[in-house]
């Protein structure tokens, strides 16, 4: 299983945090961490359209212009993770598991992220996996202090 390993103490989550935190690259001019190329003009533009169809209830239109956000990058983790949101909020858990791990592939010191694939587990009835998944999100924050 990608991502999360059942049974982990804190010190491998610990570990496993320490190595997404060490495999991402820092561009020098914003120092923010990217491991994908930032977003374009265009896919910013439609990425805000979507939140604000998303926070609107629109759920469909919401997938429909993050498809088109991913169509034109499809390396974006914020675009990938929504979509997994929203997979999530429809029910379709493992559509949900598969875009938030995408997600987290793309930007693993994200806790939103980390979170919102503990929620698709437990609603999967994968409450250990959803426990870790919850941990190692929170020892990426820590890491982040």
């Amino acid at each position: 299983m990608p991502g999360v390993a059942l049974g982990m103490n804190r010190k491998e989550r610990r570990r496993q945090a320490k190595a997404a935190k060490s495999t991402i690259a820092k561009p020098a001019a914003t120092g923010q961490p990217s491991v994908s190329p930032p977003p374009t003009n265009e896919t910013t533009s439609l990425m805000h359209t979507a939140v604000a169809h998303h926070r609107g209830g629109r759920l469909t239109e919401a997938a429909e212009v993050n498809r088109q956000t991913l169509t034109a990058q499809s390396d974006f983790a914020d675009a990938q993770h929504l979509l997994g949101v929203i997979a999530l909020q429809r029910g379709h858990l493992t559509d949900a598991e598969r875009l938030i791990r995408q997600a987290i592939k793309l930007q693993p010191r994200d806790g939103e992220y980390w979170n919102n694939l503990s929620v698709a587990l437990k609603k999967m009835e994968r409450a250990d996996e959803a426990l870790n998944a919850c941990r190692v999100g929170a020892d990426v924050a820590r890491l982040l202090d």
